[in-house]
């Protein structure tokens, strides 16, 4: 389970194991629709894919990826 939240300036992501710590403003979201709905985190500069989650697997969770990342955005 991906636990996401904020922290001052920084966006915090766990996944139980690692955590990983971003300034705000140096990630993307992306969304993937259909039979295998995730969320992927990248990074501004390069674009380069960090992390990728089903949409049901974070505390964010909605009824779909669009959901999910409507909701993450809204903590942003």
């Amino acid at each position: 389970m991906y636990n996401i939240s904020t922290n001052n300036n920084t966006i915090v992501i766990s996944d139980g194991e690692k955590t990983y710590g971003f300034p705000k403003g140096s990630i993307w979201l992306h969304t993937n629709s259909g039979d295998d709905q995730s969320i992927d985190v990248k990074l501004a500069a390069s674009r380069a894919t960090i992390i990728t989650f089903r949409y049901d697997d974070c505390n964010l969770a909605g009824s779909d990826s669009y959901q999910t990342l409507n909701n993450i955005l809204q903590l942003l």
